[in-house]
């Protein structure tokens, strides 16, 4: 705060008036208080003085006036950044967005070392004295509280400091509703859109997400004179968006560089920029590339897949790292530890670099130091050896039409992670559109999910609360009567949930989701009554809404399960019969070695290596449309985890070349005794620039994983 700010505040505490044991903030909807801040106080500050008297005015129907002066005797809320007279908090409070509410001398402070720490704090101290919650994204439902015209602040004596400094969730397309969502809940981090960006306090970061080649060595800039900047893959340098790079070549290194610094300079008001490899495995095969690497008497080869290739890609950010140090010192760098650069490499790391833990492969329903996720512990430890510079950057909010409960296993991994040095986390996020081609029913999603994303938003600033005390805070504010109902229902698709055999993942399908969770064990009636009881108790108008919602989304979720379809059979050999004169099947990309006989019957078996995995898919493309439904069944056993599905594929800006994107999966561990499963498919629409022609069908095997597949059909509903 400016030095006009803290005058004016020093000058408050002179004045003496009798100290209360609660402070009054309206009566019969008349103010009892006001507001005071600095006019020339931060973004943020002048924002929560905002929120204060918007949210007032709702809970009380009293609008207390924001003064920046001294002219009224009425008691005060006064929000300040380091104000004089409480150096124990501010202390304590130290360099993190935590805040602290004191009264003194008739008034109430809420302050912080920083603004947003302010802002925080004014949200806090509402849920602290009132019964508000900030539920659900949505303007219209998502926010429930009692009216109370005679409101007293009873809880105005603490301090609060968040365990992590840096919190929230990436929505990937966000929008103004999702954001203030977030912020209200105590979150720091986000894409805010620019007009909530200045006043929200947020920490930024400029660069995006995987960029390597969409951002900073463009194919068509580079390609033309330098195609050796990009892999070498089958005998060619790869010429199309979005690869990764040679990484050996000095001369792609120089060029990278020289990008990073032109970047850097039109965006100097960031102090972090992001540098991310692509999203795929596009790695270079030249000779180069291929030589192993040896470090301080350590050697890593091709043979050790992730741990090369994480080597390969750090010695060559290490050297962009050098330069930015040199010439910004004040900046940093963000990489993904993702896919093949998720193990840590055997090279140490500059110490500017910030490693972002994307460990996509992991279970959900278990936190990382859980057996069940012993590879993801192990690169965890190894990282946290390395650098204290990691931030958490997972997929915990990344759902579809089903209640997916990734709060237990998220606040229990932070707890641990946290414990071994890491203080920051922000994680991906279903976004709440209607209809959505990617993630289907938005609306649904939230709806159903709202519990959870609360209860992890919420535990990410005080990781010491057990999850199910925030379970219980949610459902009796936002629930209120039927808090019991909600409780029950969402504990029974719990229970089915987490005796699945099928790890949990982002991209869980959901019709696949319930099928195992409620209709199979037979709880679809428990869970339809316990949400028909909800919504006759539930009194507060935003409550029945959200319950509706959530009945509506069951509803819709459970009849794609239990209401089949007749279809007719597409165009693909599921059951591998129609041989070629090598002995594999026509229509699938296979091999006569990968052919088996399983009980009289020609099969397929597909292997893979603890580091990656391997999928077969058709050769036949099937025509789509969005909006078309298909039932897609598979009949298969073996040792480890099964997927199967399918490939999307678009033709771009009208082109004829088509272009593979992943589609729909559905993994599932698989048995010695063969196993017949079924999913129902949802056909998305066009990307940006990429229109939906066709998919085609794939089954494959997870890391270390051999599976056999006796068939894969697809048929589509009429």
């Amino acid at each position: 705060m400016k030095r006009a700010g803290m005058v004016l505040l020093v000058s408050l505490s002179l004045l003496s008036l009798p100290v209360s044991a609660v402070f009054p903030v309206a009566r019969q909807g008349t103010p009892l208080a006001e507001i005071v801040v600095s006019a020339e106080g931060e973004g943020p500050l002048l924002f929560a003085a905002e929120e204060l008297q918007a949210w007032l005015r709702e809970l009380t129907g009293a609008e207390l006036p924001i003064r920046h002066d001294l002219a009224s005797p009425q008691p005060k809320i006064i929000l300040a950044v380091n104000p004089d007279g409480f150096a124990e908090d501010l202390a304590q409070i130290g360099a993190k967005d935590g805040y602290a509410a004191r009264e003194k001398d008739g008034h109430l402070y809420v302050f912080g070392t920083k603004a947003k720490g302010v802002l925080n704090g004014v949200f806090r101290m509402l849920s602290k004295n009132t019964d508000i919650i900030w539920a659900h994204a949505s303007p219209e439902y998502g926010t429930i509280f009692t009216k109370n015209p005679d409101l007293t602040l009873t809880q105005t004596d603490y301090v609060d400091v968040p365990k992590l400094s840096l919190r929230g969730w990436q929505f990937n397309t966000s929008s103004m509703d999702l954001e203030l969502w977030s912020l209200r809940n105590g979150n720091n981090h986000g894409s805010a859109p620019k007009e909530l960006l200045d006043k929200a306090g947020y920490f930024r970061a400029c660069g995006g997400g995987h960029n390597l080649t969409g951002l900073f060595l463009k194919p068509e800039k580079y390609y033309a004179d330098h195609p050796d900047f990009y892999p070498y893959i089958n005998g060619e340098r790869v010429n199309r968006p979005r690869t990764q790079l040679c990484f050996t070549n000095p001369d792609m290194t120089a060029a990278f560089i020289k990008e990073v610094d032109a970047f850097i300079q039109a965006n100097l008001e960031h102090t972090t920029v992001n540098i991310h490899i692509e999203d795929n495995y596009t790695l270079c095969e030249c000779e180069k590339c291929l030589q192993p690497i040896t470090i301080d008497g350590k050697t890593v080869t091709i043979e050790d897949k992730n741990k090369f290739r994480s080597t390969q890609y750090f010695l060559f950010l290490n050297q962009v790292a050098k330069f930015v140090a040199e010439r910004y010192p004040d900046k940093e760098i963000r990489t993904y530890a993702y896919f093949f650069t998720q193990e840590p490499p055997i090279c140490a790391i500059e110490p500017n670099i910030r490693v972002l833990l994307a460990f996509i492969y992991k279970d959900a329903r278990y936190p990382l130091q859980d057996p069940v996720n012993q590879a993801t512990y192990d690169m965890f430890m190894g990282w946290a050896a390395m650098t204290k510079g990691l931030i958490n950057r997972d997929y915990y909010g990344l759902t579809k039409e089903f209640p997916r409960p990734a709060d237990y296993a998220m606040l229990s991994e932070l707890r641990f992670m946290n414990q071994h040095g890491l203080e920051r986390n922000y994680a991906e996020i279903s976004r709440n559109w209607h209809k959505d081609p990617r993630w289907g029913n938005g609306t649904h999603v939230w709806d159903l999910n709202a519990y959870y994303f609360w209860v992890m938003t919420r535990g990410m600033w005080d990781l010491d609360v057990d999850y199910t005390e925030l379970r219980a805070d949610f459902r009796r504010r936002a629930f209120g009567p039927a808090a019991d109902d909600m409780g029950e229902f969402y504990q029974t698709v719990e229970d089915g949930w987490r005796q699945i055999s099928t790890r949990s993942r982002w991209n869980d399908d959901p019709t696949m989701m319930w099928k195992l969770s409620v209709v199979d064990p037979g709880t679809t009636e428990a869970c339809r009554a316990a949400l028909t009881r909800a919504a006759a108790k539930a009194v507060h108008p935003n409550s029945r809404r959200l319950v509706e919602g959530i009945r509506a989304a069951f509803e819709d979720q459970v009849g794609w399960v239990t209401q089949p379809f007749r279809g007719a059979d597409v165009e693909i050999n599921g059951e591998f019969k129609q041989l070629d004169a090598s002995g594999a099947p026509e229509n699938w990309e296979l091999s006569a070695k990968d052919m088996v006989t399983e009980d009289g019957q020609l099969c397929v078996r597909v292997k893979a290596g603890p580091n990656n995995k391997r999928w077969v898919r058709s050769k036949i493309g099937i025509p789509v449309e969005k909006g078309d439904v298909y039932l897609v069944k598979a009949i298969y056993k073996g040792k480890g985890s099964a997927y199967f599905g399918v490939f999307n594929f678009y033709t771009k800006d009208g082109g004829p070349e088509l272009v593979q994107i992943g589609g729909p999966r559905a993994y599932l561990e698989a048995k010695d005794a063969w196993q017949e499963v079924t999913y129902t498919l949802r056909v998305g629409g066009d990307r940006r620039g990429q229109k939906l022609k066709e998919v085609r069908a794939i089954m494959g095997a997870a890391e270390d994983s051999e599976i056999i597949f006796k068939s894969i059909l697809l048929k589509k509903k009429q």
